[in-house]
């Protein structure tokens, strides 16, 4: 068996995980109820489909397309060093504020952009976990936004990304398909998808 059809039989079931996700979350909208119910849903979501990307990584069944292409975050600096994680549970104050707003700033955006492994990392070992529901009496689901970091970067950044932006990455890692292998100087091996080899061609002029 080649190298190829050698990693794609073994990621399979992880894409059905991925598909079982899509569906649940799917489901979940049509008979969810307040904000608890879209909470619970998101993060169950997120968090399956972070340790399916990790599995399929480690297994080397992506191509480099999928794994190196920029996943868009909003980052916000910590202004003061979070305490133990009970403190970042989901728990709401007779105030109404989330605890984690204490400690970063949400007035200070900054664009940045992670890759594929180190996305599925930061949630896999997600310190703060918290979504936002979209605003107004109409909001859906696939309007809502979740902000998390990890245990290393807890003391300088947390990152919030649409559940739109982060359905948009699951749908590329479902439709990834490797079909052209190369290995570099190094010895290196990368899989590559059929938008590498449409790129080589437009720049041959082809």
């Amino acid at each position: 068996m080649d190298e190829i059809a050698a990693n794609r039989y073994p990621a399979l079931d992880w894409r059905f995980e991925l598909r079982h996700a899509e569906r649940d979350f799917a489901e979940s909208e049509s008979w969810g109820e307040g904000l608890p119910s879209l909470c619970k849903s998101v993060e169950r979501y997120v968090s399956h489909c972070a340790l399916a990307f990790r599995k399929l990584i480690v297994q080397q069944a992506l191509t480099d397309e999928v794994l190196f292409s920029d996943r868009h975050v909003l980052s916000y600096p910590c202004t003061t060093a979070p305490g133990a994680r009970w403190f970042f549970e989901g728990t709401v104050d007779m105030e109404n504020h989330h605890h984690f707003i204490r400690h970063y700033d949400l007035e200070r955006p900054r664009r940045e952009s992670l890759h594929l492994k180190l996305l599925s990392d930061y949630l896999i070992h997600s310190f703060v976990f918290v979504v936002f529901a979209g605003e107004g009496e109409d909001a859906a689901y696939e309007d809502a936004r979740f902000f998390f970091n990890s245990d290393r970067r807890k003391d300088k950044v947390v990152y919030e990304m649409a559940i739109s932006d982060f359905k948009a990455i699951v749908e590329d890692v479902l439709y990834d398909e490797a079909v052209y292998i190369e290995t570099d100087d190094d010895g290196v091996i990368h899989q590559h998808n059929w938008e590498w080899k449409q790129r080589q061609q437009e720049g041959w002029g082809i």
